[in-house]
């Protein structure tokens, strides 16, 4: 029998795509510091762990609203064990604290321990505009985890934090900008808040801000070619899409942006690193 851990892994934590995804989202940053191949490779598995303790933590602390919405996932139908994966998750932060004890980021994993603790224990109580906002603070974070700085100014790192955390948002509201054709009670939705059309066009504001934070970034980053080159194209086609969608918001014109929203900011990451690889 597996144990829960793995079962959650296969079905809600995709190994091949976490895995590129950690890559990039710690390389980025790490690629604009000195290099140091052993903190490189703790730090990528600190960032691997912690995407999925995040993981673990909002299934966990979603049950009651999964099982009217998700009602064949592991944790809703007792595939998976609750208590078994409670445990799992505990000692995943023990993994995580260890490394980063290592690594000298113990600040680091105790900002994020009481930020995620507190976020877990209030999200039922968020406003849902709201919860985009803080649910996503782990990109905005981890530019800073990764170069191991706390400095706080506005500089190079700054502004590629808020390039992710901004893209991711606008990923999130666009998405899910649309009206769902199951109506489902006591479950919350944007689109029937501010309707489907409004929640497109949200998300096109915040990507616009993404747009600018990224040429920000780019521009104190000594205007690297490959990264503009592949900012432009993406931009254009997620300008595309965002037409389409808010002309006629729908399911099937939201359902690109689970793709392109993640390859806006993920294509010019991969730039940036080899970028950065060949200037030195």
């Amino acid at each position: 029998m597996k144990l829960a851990v793995l079962l959650f892994i296969e079905e809600r934590f995709h190994p091949k795509v976490s895995v590129l995804l950690a890559v990039i989202l710690f390389s980025t940053p790490f690629a604009t510091v000195t290099k140091n191949h052993i903190n490189y490779f703790s730090g990528l598995i600190s960032a691997f762990l912690i995407f999925l303790a995040l993981r673990m933590a909002d299934d966990l602390t979603s049950i009651s609203e999964d099982r009217i919405t998700h009602s064949k996932r592991g944790l809703v139908s007792g595939k998976i064990n609750i208590q078994e994966l409670w445990w799992s998750l505990t000692f995943l932060l023990i993994i995580i604290f260890f490394i980063a004890f290592l690594n000298y980021q113990i600040s680091f994993i105790l900002i994020l321990l009481l930020y995620y603790g507190l976020f877990f224990c209030l999200k039922n109580h968020i406003p849902i505009f709201v919860s985009p906002f803080l649910s996503n603070f782990i990109f905005l974070f981890l530019p800073y985890f990764a170069t191991n700085t706390l400095e706080l100014g506005v500089n190079k790192i700054l502004y590629l934090g808020l390039f992710l955390w901004t893209s991711a948002i606008a990923h999130e509201f666009s998405h899910n900008a649309y009206d769902s054709a199951k109506k489902t009670v006591n479950i919350k939705r944007y689109s029937n808040f501010i309707g489907s059309r409004n929640t497109a066009i949200l998300s096109l504001v915040i990507f616009v801000c993404s747009l600018i934070f990224a040429v920000l970034f780019w521009n104190l980053s000594k205007r690297p070619v490959l990264f503009i080159c592949i900012l432009i194209p993406t931009t254009f086609q997620m300008l595309y899409l965002y037409y389409k969608l808010i002309r006629f918001p729908s399911q099937r014109n939201a359902k690109p942006f689970y793709v392109f929203g993640f390859a806006f900011f993920l294509l010019p990451c991969c730039a940036y690193i080899i970028d950065s690889f060949y200037s030195g």
